[in-house]
């Protein structure tokens, strides 16, 4: 169960970077370059170096963000929730576990969907999945999650995901992004497609804690061309509480990495009334 882009190719098999995704950044391949990943191009490698002179603990903080949404993602397994979309997953890296995988000792029975719009992440996830030994039935769709319709009318989605049951949405590291509009439309949307008990896990880029450096760092990303907006934790709640409901301690930091590092972040869980 997987629907890789053809890219205009008729053997199925996506491309891992066409001349346009080789010149322009994408957040999925900044994010790889932060981390210490290979996946990535020049064009992404100048504006996360120039980032991790700006903020120096952004790698770890990202680490210990990604951390976080897995141990959500366990949790949620073991109360019950086996199903989930990791919206805009972006690429995956040797040193971290899968959702599946988190998912698998709790729910053998489970079902993830990947969702994102990067052909790179498209071509490494295709080679992942298809390696993969877990049990829980796993997917990748290639899709934009600002436009919903590309994902919840997907026939993927359809085989992979019971909407009339739980689900749990992942979105984790992708609102700060998304502009104000494509943000209240993502959470509304995705909101409206899941029945009563879903639960939404968010960590998104905040400059309350970090100020200076969270700024240039939201700069120099939007500059190179992937727009970058750190939000309040006013903000960010009130664009989730219009639909969801905020599990205490509703918007707060993950935890600072070791004591003595500034959080980048906020993270959430949310139930669906």
């Amino acid at each position: 169960m997987y629907a890789f882009p053809a890219a205009g190719r008729t053997d199925g098999h996506p491309p891992v970077g066409t001349d346009e995704s080789m010149m322009r950044p994408t957040s999925a391949r900044v994010f790889d370059c932060l981390l210490g990943g290979k996946d990535h191009y020049p064009c992404d490698t100048v504006p996360a170096r120039r980032a991790m002179q700006a903020a120096p603990f952004l790698p770890a903080a990202i680490r210990r963000d990604r951390a976080w949404v897995r141990t959500i993602v366990a949790e949620l397994a073991a109360h019950g929730l086996g199903q989930v979309v990791d919206l805009g997953c972006g690429l995956p890296h040797e040193q971290e576990p899968f959702l599946h995988d988190v998912l698998a000792p709790h729910r053998p029975d489970g079902q993830v969907l990947h969702v994102d719009s990067d052909p790179v992440v498209a071509a490494h996830m295709a080679a992942a999945l298809m390696t993969s030994r877990t049990p829980v039935v796993t997917g990748y769709l290639h899709a934009d999650i600002t436009c919903p319709p590309s994902v919840l009318d997907s026939p993927l989605l359809a085989e992979a995901i019971d909407l009339t049951l739980p689900v749990v949405l992942v979105v984790g590291a992708v609102l700060h992004h998304l502009t104000d509009e494509q943000t209240a439309t993502v959470v509304e949307e995705f909101s409206r497609a899941v029945c009563a008990g879903s639960a939404l896990v968010v960590t998104h880029w905040t400059h309350d804690f970090a100020q200076t450096p969270m700024r240039r760092t939201a700069e120099i990303l939007t500059s190179a061309g992937v727009a970058t907006y750190p939000r309040t934790e006013m903000e960010i709640a009130a664009v989730l509480e219009r639909h969801w409901d905020l599990v205490p301690p509703g918007v707060a930091a993950p935890g600072f990495e070791a004591g003595s590092r500034p959080d980048t972040s906020y993270a959430a869980v949310a139930r669906k009334p």
